[in-house]
C-alpha cells in the first residue's frame, strides 16, 4: 500500500485528505523486442503495448510467473520465432489483464491477444491466459505448432484458440468463456484429448458456437474423451469434412447430423448440460 495525503488550512484549521493506492513492484516491458528472454518468478511482470519475439529468437515464461498485460498490449511472434510458457502443477504461469481492482476483475478484452507469424512455435504448460480479446491467434503454415497441456483459457471477448493452416494439440486444458467460438479451426490439423470445452459467455449476447470448424482435405480434426458444451443449444459447428470424435459428449445436433465421424460419442440434449445419453 501506499498512502500519501493533501493538506488544507481553511481559516486557521489544518484539514488532511488521505490517499490510498495498492502497488506492486514489478519489471516493466514497453513497446519493445526481446530476444531469447527468459522470464521467472522474481516479481511480477508487466507487457505494455507491442511486445515483439524477433526472427530466429524465443521468450521463455518459467514456472510461477505471473505476467500481467497492459490495456491493448499484445504478444507478438515474428517468422521462427517461439513462445515457451512452462508452469507446473503447483506453480502455474498466469498471463492476464493488469488492472487489479475489484471492479475489473475477470472482465474480458483487456488486452489483445498473442499473435504468431508464420512459421512460428508455441508450448504451454500448466498455465492460466486470461482476460484479452483473444487468446492465441496463429494464422501460418503446416510448419507453425501449437501445444498445449495442462491449461486453462477463459473470459476472451473474441475467441481463445483461432488456428489457421497449422498444427495444434491440445490435452487436459479447460477452454472457456468467449464472447465468439471458443476455439476457431480453419484449415488446420487439430487434437483435443481430455479437454472441456465450455462456453458459459454473459457479458453479452453470443451468436457463435463454442467450437467452429472450418475444415478440408488433407486437414482433420480430432476430439477424443472431451466435453463440449456451452448455454446456447448448439456448441459445435463443422464446415467440411474431416471431423473425428470419440468418446465424447457435445451439445450439438447438427455436428451429429453432419459429416463428423463418430465412436461412442453422446449428445448432451437437456437446457441444464446434464448429461444424457
Amino acid at each position: 500500500m501506499v498512502v500519501d495525503s493533501l493538506v488544507f488550512v481553511l481559516g486557521g484549521k489544518q484539514k488532511s485528505l488521505y490517499l490510498v493506492a495498492f502497488q506492486k513492484d514489478a519489471i516493466i516491458f514497453k513497446d519493445t523486442s526481446l530476444c531469447d528472454v527468459n522470464i521467472c518468478r522474481d516479481m511480477p511482470v508487466v507487457f505494455m503495448g507491442e511486445i515483439i519475439v524477433n526472427s530466429g529468437c524465443s521468450l521463455s515464461l518459467c514456472r510461477g510467473t505471473h505476467l500481467y498485460m497492459w490495456g491493448g498490449s499484445s504478444i507478438s511472434l515474428l517468422q521462427g520465432s517461439s513462445l515457451i510458457v512452462d508452469g507446473s502443477m503447483n506453480d502455474t504461469v498466469v498471463i492476464e489483464g493488469a488492472r487489479l481492482d475489484e471492479g475489473w476483475r475477470d472482465i474480458p478484452g483487456q488486452w489483445l491477444g498473442i499473435f504468431a507469424y508464420s512459421p512460428a512455435k508455441i508450448f504451454i504448460k500448466n498455465a492460466r491466459i486470461r482476460e484479452g480479446i483473444a487468446g492465441i491467434y496463429l494464422e501460418g503454415t503446416p510448419q507453425d505448432t501449437v501445444k498445449i497441456i495442462n491449461s486453462v483459457f477463459n473470459n476472451f471477448s473474441a475467441v481463445a484458440i483461432y488456428c489457421k493452416n497449422s498444427l495444434i494439440k491440445v490435452m487436459n486444458t479447460v477452454i472457456g468463456d468467449c464472447g465468439g467460438s471458443s476455439i476457431y479451426i480453419e484449415n488446420s490439423v487439430s487434437h483435443f484429448v481430455h479437454c472441456t470445452i465450455a462456453n458459459f459467455w454473459e457479458w453479452s449476447n453470443r451468436s457463435k458456437p463454442a467450437i467452429t470448424i472450418d475444415i478440408s482435405p488433407p486437414y482433420a480434426a480430432y476430439f477424443n474423451n472431451s466435453v463440449i458444451t456451452g448455454s446456447q443449444q448448439e456448441e459445435f459447428t463443422i464446415n467440411g469434412t474431416g471431423v473425428y470424435i470419440n468418446y465424447c459428449y457435445l451439445k450439438s445436433k447438427i455436428a451429429f447430423n453432419n459429416n463428423a465421424v463418430f465412436n461412442n460419442s453422446w449428445e448432451i440434449k437437456s437446457n441444464d448440460n446434464l448429461f444424457v445419453s
